[in-house]
């Protein structure tokens, strides 16, 4: 999307100034929120879950199985990382399916790693997960704002 800064560092328009939040009575709109990551799809997730052998959702028939899937996906990813912060969502990219993201626009200049241990969390992940290896990672649009 054209919009979206395509470097790291968030522009204005998408941080929060927290101060005009707290000091105004009128309610102030917030910036779209943005995640910081890589895309991957559904597939990934089923490869990732299958060679690590975690365990299948009650029903493959059940409707939110996927959903469940990708849930334990992201749990071993943050337990491989040792980053909590890490989550799969769905963006708002036709490309993929999901995203699995480092940050958010909210909170990112608070939880941003420094550079060795994000480089480390990155490393895991291209390793884990072979779809991100040829990818930079970039800011998406959530599916829906949250």
């Amino acid at each position: 999307n054209e919009c979206l800064p395509t470097t790291k560092e968030l522009p204005p328009t998408f941080q929060i100034d927290k101060m005009p939040l707290c000091s105004s009575f009128t309610h102030p709109q917030k910036p779209q929120k943005l995640f910081y990551g890589f895309g991957l799809d559904y597939a990934d997730c089923i490869e990732y879950h299958k060679q690590h052998q975690l365990p299948c959702p009650p029903s493959a028939k059940h409707p939110g199985s996927l959903i469940e899937l990708t849930h334990d996906v992201a749990d071993r990813l943050r337990q491989r990382c040792n980053f909590d912060e890490l989550d799969i969502f769905a963006p708002y990219a036709t490309e993929y399916d999901l995203m699995v993201y480092l940050y958010d626009s909210y909170t990112f200049k608070y939880r941003e790693l420094v550079d060795e241990e994000e480089e480390e969390v990155m490393e895991i992940l291209k390793k884990k997960l072979p779809r991100l290896k040829g990818q930079k990672p970039r800011w998406f649009l959530p599916i829906v704002q949250l």
